[in-house]
């Protein structure tokens, strides 16, 4: 009889490999399921089955974490309350905040060793470059926009780029692992098999032509090389110097554009066309600073303030191209709260660990887990790498598989 730990693990490790396939789904009693939330109703199921027979125990989450996660389902509760309960609206909840947040608690009390880690982010791999093989071998699947860009199945390119990134980032740590000389000074069969699939997933991501999802990479393979190369006491000290670097990096940015021409339509591009949608999330955060909009109503809010602004440069427009713009509005002030708690306490629970741990495999673990959320940050500047079936689980997995990695699931005071 299969044992209520394996069929746990397998749900897991099969949610990972099946990311790509979030938007499949089932409709059981009129409700729609997606394939990712079908298998954390499997996985829960033999997770609380397994706590039933005493063969699971439960391991405390840090107290930080679920704090965040309080405040960002509660935030987005709120939401949905004060802008109106609708069927959209009870879905979004269901499928960007509750189910990828079970998953979340499920993969923090199912995966522990290092192993299963290493399974949970080949399969995570293997999925988005099969999907990036699919768009170069499939020719229905090689869509590209009018300009050339590619697509995919994707809403747009800088979606297909947004589910690339990680992959990306996963394989070039998967890559730097297999380096290593065979006694006869031979490489590795399996190095070939990444840098292939590697090889794949960036091609796809440069013809999606995305400067944030590429941007996002290149911070991210910079973080891998930091986290991994630098000794503990220098990457402690560095750290303080590289935050006041990007700030500047940013500021300087922000003060040789002309935002005026931008905003005003005079500067046809795609930062204008931001820029535009930026001006008018903001005057939407101003009309609703607390509660925010709601998760399903940023386009038609956004069409409505179109006669207060110069002729938009775009007018499809689902989400606010900013992370942060996004959770307030779609979440709520307590949301973002939340999500800012979230990414707080993860960044300085590895930096913490880089920092003072003295194992090259456990800190190259936490260098991957710091990379694949810098990735995130940096694309969340210009895009919204979280509000997608797909992309929230992304988030949660990376909030789980860090805190796992960090030595959080220590039971007793440590973990409290």
């Amino acid at each position: 009889m299969i044992s209520p730990e394996f069929f746990l693990k397998t749900m897991l490790f099969l949610a990972f490999l099946l990311f790509p396939f979030a938007q499949e789904r089932l409709v059981i009693f009129g409700i729609p399921v997606y394939a990712l939330e079908f298998l954390t109703i499997l996985s829960g199921s033999a997770f609380l089955f397994g706590i039933w027979k005493g063969s699971i125990a439960v391991k405390r989450i840090p107290r930080g974490l679920l704090w965040g996660a309080g405040l960002l389902f509660g935030g987005a509760a709120i939401s949905l309350l004060m802008n109106g309960v609708d069927r959209e609206g009870l879905g979004a909840l269901k499928s960007w905040i509750l189910f990828p947040m079970l998953f979340a608690f499920l993969a923090y009390q199912g995966i522990s060793t290092p192993s299963q880690k290493n399974a949970a982010l080949l399969l995570w791999f293997v999925g988005i470059s099969l999907v990036a093989s699919a768009t170069f071998l499939i020719p229905s699947l090689s869509t590209e926009t009018y300009d050339g860009r590619l697509r995919s199945f994707f809403p747009s390119p800088n979606h297909l780029a947004m589910f690339l990134v990680p992959g990306a980032v996963i394989g070039s740590f998967l890559l730097s692992r297999c380096m290593k000389p065979l006694p006869k000074g031979g490489l590795t069969p399996n190095l070939f098999v990444i840098a292939l699939m590697l090889s794949i997933v960036i091609g796809a991501l440069l013809k999606t032509e995305s400067l944030g999802g590429v941007v996002g990479f290149a911070s991210a393979v910079a973080v891998l090389l930091a986290s991994s190369s630098l000794q503990p006491h220098i990457l402690r000290k560095s750290a303080p110097i590289l935050f006041l670097c990007a700030v500047a990096i940013v500021g300087c940015i922000a003060f040789s554009v002309d935002w005026a021409s931008l905003a005003s339509g005079e500067t046809r591009t795609s930062l204008g066309s931001r820029v535009m949608i930026w001006n008018t999330s903001l005057s939407l955060i101003t009309e609703h600073p607390v509660a925010g909009i709601g998760m399903r109503n940023f386009e038609e809010a956004y069409l409505a303030l179109q006669p207060f602004f110069p002729s938009y440069l775009e007018w499809a427009v689902p989400h606010p191209h900013n992370i942060v713009l996004a959770f307030w509005l779609f979440t709520g002030v307590v949301g973002l709260i939340g999500f800012l708690t979230l990414v707080i306490l993860t960044v300085s629970s590895l930096l913490d660990r880089l920092s003072s741990g003295t194992d090259p495999e456990a800190r190259r673990f936490h260098g991957l887990m710091l990379a694949l959320l810098v990735a995130l940050l940096v694309q969340g500047l210009v895009d919204t790498p979280y509000f997608r079936n797909d992309l929230s689980f992304f988030f949660w997995a990376i909030v789980a598989l860090s805190a796992i990695l960090s030595g959080d699931g220590k039971r007793g005071s440590d973990a409290s």
